[in-house]
């Protein structure tokens, strides 16, 4: 096939998403795949600006929640795309390619025990997984020697996940917070598939947080008219248009 041909063929197939997406605004699938057409031609900032566009229209979905940050991921933006992955894993709590990702944005962040952890729950999930198994190998070795199946012990590690988490409770009534965090987050570590111990975690968490500071209202100047959403994809339409006439310019 020509390189005119290829082009041609390119062009038609990104048509057809287009087509797909006014169809349906709303289906993840669409937003993802025509993202994936524009980084083919390093249309990159209009890849991530079309994720995050889907992400208004679906934001539980973990796909676009992942492309999102991947894209910021490989532009550079580590503490960004830290922050996306964290989304994705309230979204998906058991997704492998975003624990991964969070394994490896968190070395690069010198995060080394949230990259442990997200590299535990890998494995819980693919015990077999190259990557992660390499990871605690180097950052854990003490971790990666230690038998974590459940075989004999498994009966004597129930009765210490009660205790403890009694434990916790009596930090709790006892206002300890941070040390009810601390042994929940251990209980975590051993046993990342257990939901009950994770909403319990959340709780504490929020509850040390507290509520969200409320910034006074200020008078300010009145907001422009919302654009229809017509308008915003015309105005996302015409900067791919610019950027891909850019890059086949740049690539003849």
């Amino acid at each position: 096939m020509s390189t005119r041909s290829m082009e041609e063929s390119w062009f038609q197939e990104l048509a057809r998403k287009l087509v797909s997406l006014a169809d349906n605004p709303d289906d993840a699938s669409t937003f993802e795949s025509l993202a994936e057409k524009l980084v083919e031609v390093e249309c990159r900032k209009e890849a991530l600006e079309l994720t995050r566009a889907g992400l208004t229209r679906v934001p539980q979905s973990p796909g676009l929640a992942f492309l999102e940050a991947r894209l910021l991921s490989e532009e550079g933006d580590v503490q960004g795309a830290w922050n996306a992955v964290g989304r994705l894993l309230e979204i998906d709590p058991k997704n492998t390619r975003g624990l991964w990702l969070k394994a490896r944005l968190g070395l690069r962040l010198e995060k080394k025990d949230e990259a442990i952890r997200a590299a535990r729950m890998l494995l819980s999930l693919e015990p077999d997984h190259p990557e992660a198994r390499a990871l605690l190998s180097k950052m854990a070795p003490e971790e990666h020697e230690k038998n974590v199946a459940g075989g004999k012990g498994g009966a004597e590690t129930g009765r210490r996940t009660i205790t403890t988490a009694t434990l916790a409770e009596i930090y709790v009534k006892q206002g300890y917070l941070n040390k009810a965090v601390h042994v929940y987050r251990e209980l975590l570590e051993a046993e990342p598939g257990n939901e009950r111990l994770a909403q319990r975690l959340k709780e504490l968490e929020l509850q040390i947080a507290g509520p969200a500071p409320t910034s006074p209202t200020e008078p300010s100047e009145p907001a422009p008219p919302e654009l229809s959403r017509e308008e915003k994809l015309l105005n996302v339409f015409e900067s791919w248009l610019t950027a891909i006439g850019q890059r086949r310019s740049h690539v003849h």
